[in-house]
């Protein structure tokens, strides 16, 4: 069994929101993957360079990576929105496009049904909440999915897998085991001062070989991982939580809240108290 055929899923949010005609924007890049259940109205998309329309009861996929502009295209636009991560990431590309055949927009069909188990699951105070959501986002991919039913009967799906093992991200598991304990380290203490130094010190390594097998086990730099982890760090303290956004900055390690605010533009091209007002317009 290969790394695509092990994907996990990992979810972050999930948020209804409501917005109206001047609803507009764009995002460099998004550092997660969505789904967007139109609830109303319609709004014009682009994701990368394609131009996508959505509608009341269609679901659009959002793939990790990509760019992301929007305007609503309706007086009243309505969505339920889940953002999560997979396992599996490569650079130019998307697995569940890719590999899986998952529809950009898909016409709904019982699939309104899982949004809505996932939605009441999360706000559920329960121990065994996780398990639910969990579930319902396997049936709800798993279901998407079918909708390319003829898939991959024109494809080369093991050329699709072997250019995708190729320039794949690995997932946790196949990481070297001195770079998983920084990785491990970040994510209990994402307010800790790292430099190159001190990261090579927790694996153990000189600074010039922990730059260079870090680069070539995650595909990116050590401060570009550090930055990213932290910013969906933020995302999800800013929208479940009700802490100061100076103190959220700190928590993840950026004492300077003004230097915070322009990173977290930079990764979703809207400052943190934007960000934050979103939650406020959730049904």
């Amino acid at each position: 069994m290969n790394t695509i055929d092990n994907i996990r899923f990992y979810f972050l949010s999930i948020h209804k929101f409501v917005f109206s005609r001047e609803w507009i924007g764009s995002r460099r890049m998004i550092p997660y993957s969505m789904f967007w259940y139109v609830e109303d109205g319609e709004a014009e998309l682009r994701i990368n360079k394609e131009k996508v329309k959505v509608y009341k009861d269609q679901i659009v996929y959002i793939p990790r990576g990509c760019g992301f502009s929007y305007s609503a295209a309706s007086s009243k636009f309505s969505i339920i929105d889940i953002r999560f991560m997979t396992s599996v990431y490569y650079e130019g590309g998307d697995v569940l496009e890719d590999y899986f055949g998952i529809p950009r927009v898909t016409d709904s069909e019982n699939e309104k049904l899982y949004f809505s188990h996932i939605y009441n699951w999360s706000n559920k105070k329960s121990h065994t909440n996780i398990f639910f959501i969990k579930g319902y986002m396997n049936l709800l991919i798993a279901s998407l999915c079918s909708h390319n039913p003829d898939w991959p009967a024109d494809r080369d799906i093991g050329r699709i897998a072997a250019n995708i093992n190729e320039g794949l991200i690995k997932n946790y598991e196949n990481v070297d085991t001195r770079i998983r304990l920084v990785l491990d380290y970040i994510a209990v203490h994402p307010s800790e001062r790292y430099t190159l130094e001190s990261m090579a010190e927790i694996a153990r390594l000189s600074k010039s070989r922990f730059r260079q097998l870090f680069k070539d086990q995650l595909g990116k730099s050590p401060k570009q991982y550090l930055r990213e982890i932290r910013m969906i760090m933020a995302a999800r303290l800013l929208l479940e939580t009700d802490d100061y956004i100076s103190g959220i900055g700190y928590q993840v390690g950026y004492e300077d809240p003004n230097y915070f605010a322009r990173e977290f533009k930079l990764s979703f091209g809207i400052t943190p108290k934007k960000y934050r007002e979103m939650k406020e317009i959730v049904i």
